[in-house]
């Protein structure tokens, strides 16, 4: 697929009840996977309704490039206080990035989700300068008893760099921890009250439960600065 080619969105075609389950169990896994852990990169102005998640986003050839997973309808609000809806802003995951979730689950039945348990913000320029803070991620919860937070990576923290790389947005911070394997440290540099801290946190896969150690009480809940 290049850029600007058409793209068409394709609605159910085989039996309601068995594209359902299907599209539920499968569509779930990818939205997880790969919303969560890799971000939905492809926009597009093919029509997405309410009830087309998960069907195939396929361009002028009929090829399938990816899977439609989301419709933006809020594009603002007018200085009357109306609500601008928004048509035309759909998104799909990338078949390049849905394709290895496929073959996992044919293959092994499972999905590995390689990550360390941290929810992150982007600090943007603005928030950088009003609130002095680093250019970085800003570390919203923590997984209790996951590999961050064994580690000692707390909420309020602020991530700066992943093995020694700048970190500006949360798509950086999963692209370094992706190019790990499982067993794996990633070295994260932390901004921390003002002052700068390494830490060594394991890369695991966050679809295994472990066992879960409770945090401190003060260290649950994020202190938003903005």
């Amino acid at each position: 697929m290049n850029w600007r080619d058409d793209c068409f969105e394709l609605n159910k075609t085989i039996q309601p009840n068995l594209l359902q389950m299907t599209q539920i169990r499968i569509v779930d896994v990818l939205r997880i996977v790969v919303t969560e852990v890799m971000g939905i990169r492809t926009k597009t102005d093919a029509a997405i309704n309410s009830g087309n998640s998960g069907g195939p986003l396929v361009n002028s050839k009929g090829e399938v490039v990816g899977i439609n997973a989301r419709k933006e309808v809020f594009a603002g609000i007018t200085e009357n206080y109306q609500i601008i809806s928004a048509e035309g802003m759909g998104f799909a995951i990338p078949i390049n990035d849905a394709k290895p979730i496929f073959e996992q689950i044919i293959s092994t039945g499972t999905v590995v989700r390689p990550g360390i348990g941290v929810r992150v913000v982007t600090i943007t320029d603005e928030i950088s300068a009003e609130w002095d803070l680093p250019k970085g991620v800003f570390v919203s919860s923590v997984t209790e008893g996951g590999a961050a937070s064994r580690a000692g990576v707390r909420p309020n923290d602020v991530i700066t760099q992943c093995d020694g790389i700048d970190v500006l947005t949360g798509d950086d911070l999963t692209a370094q921890i992706r190019s790990h394997n499982l067993g794996d440290n990633v070295s994260l540099t932390i901004y921390r009250n003002g002052e700068t801290l390494t830490l060594d946190v394991e890369v695991v896969n966050l679809n295994v439960v472990e066992p879960v150690e409770a945090l401190p009480e003060e260290t649950q809940q994020p202190q938003w600065p903005w």
